[in-house]
């Protein structure tokens, strides 16, 4: 397949970029993550793969396609999203034929990555300057990080830039949330631009469980829920039948309890879902 045949699956009118942090105790790239990057040919014009800690052997067998940055293990996520915006930043020519720019990080696990970028790609329209696949109101409004879309009325206005550029390195998780995932939405709504997700949590019911007395309180329990608790955790099952992802730490360390039968039986219908997972689990 040529460059021309592939940049004509996507509406070449709009130059889209995507920028992916990454991040494996071992140096490695998960089977999906690559599945992501070689997907992207079909999505973007550009791929820009950040990781703060990749092997050689991974480095060589990268897609060709892909741009590879390293950098050290300062800053979480966030910081590798600031490498990619600063690299595109700094030829002017390029930057100015930026349409739109996407981040993704390598803290989901995904099986199958053309479902995942037509059905969140697809949501875009053109009222979205700032969108995300998820938005979640846990202690304020806000897109969740680990998949973002900016469109040219964002990544051009001078205050964004400025946040970008005044970035200092935080490593501790939950500061990191407050001050830069809370902190970026927090600064886009301050610009009049409004938060859009492709999955709308209100529309469907969360996946949790409920005992004979909860069900008598379903309305008022399932609105608690939406409008203070993870969609991605809470929701990971809409997610998952929907886009064909699920955040690792559902699985991993499942911090709320949710009853994850029906993920294990969705990864034993297919050997390359289990594998999946298990490099997910030993990321």
């Amino acid at each position: 397949m040529t460059t021309v045949d592939i940049l004509n699956k996507f509406d070449q009118s709009k130059y889209r970029v995507l920028i992916m942090a990454h991040y494996h105790s071992k140096g490695l790239v998960r089977t999906d993550t690559l599945q992501l990057l070689n997907e992207a040919r079909h999505h973007f014009h550009r791929v820009i793969f950040v990781s703060t800690n990749l092997n050689q052997e991974m480095k060589l067998n990268m897609p060709e396609h892909v741009e590879v940055i390293e950098r050290d293990n300062i800053g979480y996520d966030f910081y590798s999203y600031r490498y990619g915006l600063t690299m595109l930043r700094e030829n002017i020519k390029a930057w100015h034929q930026v349409d739109e720019v996407c981040l993704l990080n390598s803290s989901f696990l995904c099986f199958d990555a053309q479902k995942f970028y037509e059905n969140f790609l697809g949501k875009v329209n053109g009222d979205h300057d700032a969108f995300g696949l998820v938005k979640s109101y846990e202690i304020a409004e806000h897109l969740q990080s680990y998949a973002l879309l900016f469109k040219s009325g964002v990544l051009k206005n001078q205050r964004f830039l400025d946040w970008w550029d005044s970035m200092q390195p935080i490593n501790e998780r939950q500061k990191v949330i407050e001050n830069y995932e809370i902190g970026l939405s927090g600064l886009i709504m301050g610009l009049g631009m409004e938060l859009n997700a492709a999955f709308n949590h209100f529309d469907v019911e969360p996946n949790v469980e409920l005992d004979e007395a909860e069900q008598k309180n379903k309305s008022s329990m399932f609105g608690y829920i939406n409008n203070n608790c993870n969609p991605s955790h809470f929701h990971w099952k809409n997610l998952l039948d929907n886009y064909s992802m699920i955040k690792i730490e559902v699985i991993k360390s499942n911090p709320f309890k949710m009853n994850l039968k029906y993920f294990v039986d969705y990864v034993n219908k297919d050997k390359r879902y289990g594998d999946i997972t298990l490099e997910g689990m030993s990321n």
